[in-house]
């Protein structure tokens, strides 16, 4: 089971030598591997935007 704590935060996304806000609502959750713990949430990148 995830824990999940109230101040976790989103990271933004490093593109192009700058930090911006994703406009994707979806993000992939980075768990700790020990304890199942939230370390933060890093948003999802549509694909247009990766290539």
């Amino acid at each position: 089971m995830s824990v999940i704590k109230k101040d976790t935060a989103i990271l933004r996304n490093f593109i192009n030598g700058e930090w911006v806000n994703s406009k994707s609502v979806q993000v992939l959750y980075v768990l700790n591997p020990a304890t199942n713990e939230l370390l933060t949430m890093v948003p999802q990148l549509p694909d247009s935007i990766m290539c």
